[in-house]
Order: C-alpha cells, then sequence, then structure tokens
C-alpha cells in the first residue's frame, strides 16, 4: 500500500511516497504523516474502510452475491490530517482510500473519500468506482454534467450507476501535481449501467484557475 499526495492542487501540501511511506517538509508535517500511517493501518480502521468498500460494491449493479475484499491499493491525502494531543485519530484531515473488491471472478477498485468533521467525527462518503483521478469536487461535476447523456443512452433509465473509471493514455498513479497556474489536461472512461443496459463516455477533464471543465463524448 503507498500513500501520496498532489501537491498544490490540494490546498498546498506536498507528499511524496518512498517506499511506502510519507515524506513532507519539516518534522510538525512529517509527525503528523506517521501519526496517520499508523491510524490507517489500525485494525479498527482498517475493518471499518474494508467493510464500507463492501457495502459500496454490494449497491453498484451487476448484483453479485460472491464478494470479499482483496486490499487496499492506495491511500491519497487530500488535506493533511492532524492530531491533537495523544488522540490516536485524526482531528482534522480528507483522504482517499482505494480499495480491491473481487467479485464472481472480477476485480473492482471501489474509492472512500474520508473526512474528519469538527469534534473528530469520520465520515466516509463513495467516490467514482476504478482509476479516476478526478478530485470529489470534480466528479460531482462530471455526474452533474452526464446525467442527461446517461439517461439518453440507456433508453430514458434514470435508476444508472457509474460502476467503473478509467484513465485514458496515463498509467495508474502517474498523475502530475497540478498547480493553478500550470493546469494540466487528461481524460478517462467512464462506464455506467442501468436497467440493464451499460455504456461508456469519454470524460477529457480541463482544470482552470476557478473550476474544472469537461467534455463528454459517448464512445
Amino acid at each position: 500500500m503507498s500513500i501520496r499526495g498532489r501537491g498544490t492542487r490540494w490546498g498546498g501540501v506536498l507528499v511524496a511516497a518512498a517506499l511506502g511511506c510519507l515524506v513532507v517538509g519539516g518534522s510538525v508535517g512529517a509527525t503528523e504523516a506517521g501519526r496517520f500511517e499508523a491510524f490507517i493501518a489500525s485494525d479498527a480502521h482498517s475493518e471499518r474502510a474494508a467493510g464500507s468498500a463492501l457495502a459500496a460494491d454490494a449497491s453498484m449493479p451487476p448484483d453479485c452475491q460472491q464478494r470479499q475484499v482483496d486490499r487496499r491499493v492506495d491511500t491519497e491525502i487530500l488535506l493533511m490530517p492532524r492530531f491533537e494531543g495523544p488522540a490516536s485519530a485524526p482531528t482534522e484531515g480528507a483522504w482517499m482510500e482505494r480499495w480491491a473488491v473481487t467479485r464472481c471472478g472480477a476485480t473492482r477498485q471501489v474509492n472512500l473519500h474520508f473526512t474528519v468533521a469538527r469534534g473528530g467525527e469520520i465520515m466516509v462518503d463513495v467516490a467514482i468506482p476504478g482509476e479516476t483521478a478526478a478530485d470529489p469536487g470534480q466528479q460531482l461535476g462530471v455526474m452533474q454534467a452526464l446525467a442527461p447523456y446517461a439517461r439518453d443512452a440507456l433508453d430514458g433509465c434514470a435508476d444508472f450507476a457509474v460502476v467503473d473509471s478509467r484513465l485514458s493514455g496515463l498509467p495508474v498513479g502517474s498523475m502530475p501535481a497540478q498547480g493553478s497556474e500550470d493546469p494540466i489536461g487528461w481524460s478517462e472512461s467512464w462506464s455506467v449501467a442501468g436497467c440493464g443496459a451499460s455504456r461508456t463516455f469519454l470524460i477529457r477533464f480541463q482544470p482552470g484557475q476557478a473550476r474544472s471543465l469537461v467534455r463528454i463524448t459517448p464512445q
């Protein structure tokens, strides 16, 4: 498992992965990074995250009764977690965890978005499955823009879900840090399924300083 970050795109925090460990500037950052690494490796968090991954996969088509968690693929920091005093759990922070779930002979990657609310409550939301490099805000924007295309492609079906995403022409984990003055575009293939049908769309991300624009093309 690796832990990574994306530089200025995530609020100015730059994190690099080296032999599976976190490397950040300054001793305070290194301390927080070490505590976070120990937290996500703990049995309590691992069991909760794995359970969330299984629950998320169960809600995605197609239905499969034989499912098991394979492994946690990696963790991506969105906002560097912070710890107060001797607390073993973070009191602030946000991160993504990618989990591989094996179902009916195939493996699907489930993405979980964790945020720590004031008071230390940890909340988990299900993000788009697969290899997507889009942050949670971009994913929401694409889902809103994609909805009418998907309904039309699925013959009016309103009960659909994104079941997979694939980076197009870019190896997994190779997304460079994206600063606001030098935005980098990329493409992904998103697969949607519902009402017994499925379709794939090419999503072209064009991040700008204030927002991310997307171009959607049916495949």
